[in-house]
């Protein structure tokens, strides 16, 4: 068994409302006011010095809390590789935009790379219709080849990748009807697959890839990574520009399709970085210092402390617990229900209601969470 941390996040396209922690300006101790230049660590720049970002149009980041330490995969953009984590932690705030994404607090869905998605009448199929004007980073259009090349790798290739088991049970096939609608069929009903796979888009969620990169390439093994190439390559605003250990830095698209048709303005920031953390105490430092503009939300007395130290700090909410973030994660204890004992439901059963949730927030969490009822949380 093993502790597993799902979670949610809207689109970074609003970067500046990420659902974290945010020190809203530069002070003593921030990186130069002057200049961001990334420093490439020992990792790939693409075959060419980064150029300089003033400090005041870059953006540093985070990884969540589960990943403290030097950041991981600098170099393989394989989202779908097993084991890969650069979707989860930055890829989705940056190179990849979802099929729709799904605001937390109210539950509107937000249509992005499609326009709509209809089920028919008994949930196995779901037309989808995809936005005209949406673009890949290197000016080919994104349309359903994408989608159908996408989804049937998922389910051609599991249980080896990332996602895969999900395509494998559901997935029959995906038909193109034209180049912007694409007819999802699944092997049987399932009235709430759409949402939980790729209508929330958060960060957990599948994002397409370029039929016309990827086709031809084994996706167990290939790496998606050549900056000098372009790779990786998606519909987001941001291109990844320098990538190691220490940090990983994406600079804005002038040229992305959002923009060009109307749909949205740029992203201010013109760069974001994201550099690798440690635990509550080094996230704070950092935030004191304002050596990190948004980061992994801290426990209550974290940052109780913290803004006594530094009062540019600011979380998400305006009312009710000052310090939290409108988070949609979910701690769970997952079990491999095809070994025992887990397979028993008995011990299943009896485990579930021996762990008391309210001492478990309590103790380790500060109070900062609430027992949740699975399979049904408010966020999925």
């Amino acid at each position: 068994m093993a502790l597993t941390r799902m979670r949610a996040l809207g689109h970074l396209v609003m970067v500046m409302a990420m659902l974290v922690i945010t020190a809203c300006q530069a002070g003593p101790g921030a990186p130069s006011d002057t200049g961001a230049a990334a420093d490439s660590g020992g990792g790939s720049t693409g075959g060419g010095a980064v150029a300089e970002v003033a400090r005041d149009r870059t953006l540093i980041i985070t990884p969540w809390s589960d990943r403290t330490g030097p950041l991981t995969n600098p170099e393989n953009w394989n989202i779908y590789q097993s084991g890969n984590q650069n979707q989860r932690q930055v890829g989705s705030k940056t190179i990849y935009e979802a099929l729709f994404y799904t605001n937390l607090n109210t539950g509107e869905l937000i249509p992005w790379q499609a326009e709509s998605y209809e089920y028919n009448e008994d949930f196995t199929d779901i037309t989808v219709k995809l936005r005209q004007g949406v673009e890949w980073a290197d000016g080919e259009p994104f349309g359903c080849n994408d989608v159908k090349y996408t989804l049937e790798m998922l389910r051609d290739n599991a249980p080896e990748l990332n996602y895969s088991f999900v395509y494998a049970e559901w997935l029959q096939d995906v038909e193109c009807v034209d180049d912007l609608t694409a007819i999802i069929h699944l092997t049987k009903p399932g009235p709430r697959w759409f949402l939980s796979n790729l209508a929330l888009g958060h960060e957990n969620h599948q994002v397409m890839l370029p039929a016309h990169i990827w086709e031809g390439q084994d996706p167990k093994e290939f790496a998606n990574y050549d900056l000098a190439g372009g790779a990786p390559i998606g519909t987001g605003a941001y291109k990844l520009v320098s990538s190691s250990a220490q940090q990983m830095v994406f600079d804005r698209r002038d040229d992305w399709w959002g923009a060009k048709v109307g749909f949205e303005d740029l992203p201010a920031p013109e760069r974001i970085i994201m550099i690798p953390v440690g635990g509550d105490e080094s996230m704070a430092q950092l935030l004191i210092a304002n050596d990190v503009d948004s980061g992994h939300p801290l426990l209550p007395g974290s940052f109780t402390a913290t803004t006594g130290r530094n009062d540019k700090i600011r979380s998400w909410n305006r009312e009710g617990p000052i310090w939290g973030a409108p988070d949609g994660c979910g701690y769970n204890l997952v079990f491999n229900n095809a070994k025992e004992p887990w397979s028993n439901r008995d011990v299943r059963l009896a485990i579930n209601y021996a762990i008391d949730r309210a001492e478990l927030s309590s103790l380790g969490y500060e109070n900062a969470n609430y027992p949740i009822v699975l399979p049904f949380s408010a966020y999925m």
